[in-house]
């Protein structure tokens, strides 16, 4: 197609392209949130539903010295979960 070139209501093709591109970007982005969202949501669900199990058998595992704090776990899955 020639620049300038017009659909059949006037509009310029650039103009729709563009519409369209902006679109898609937003669906994009929507859905990614959407997506991140859902796998927080998932995991902090099955967090909430294991209940006291490793409270009870976790502590009595034989771990390596370099073995994290418990605390740091939190921190570090999220993250992970979020990237």
């Amino acid at each position: 197609m020639r620049n300038g070139s017009r659909d059949g209501n006037g509009n310029s093709m650039t103009a729709i392209a563009a519409s369209r591109t902006e679109t898609v970007d937003r669906r994009s982005w929507i859905a990614l949130a959407a997506f991140v969202l859902g796998t927080v949501a998932i995991g902090s669900a099955s967090s909430l539903l294991r209940g006291d199990a490793l409270d009870s058998w976790y502590p009595s595992l034989d771990k390596p010295s370099f073995t994290p704090p418990g605390a740091a776990i939190g921190v570090v899955w999220t993250v992970l979960y979020v990237l």
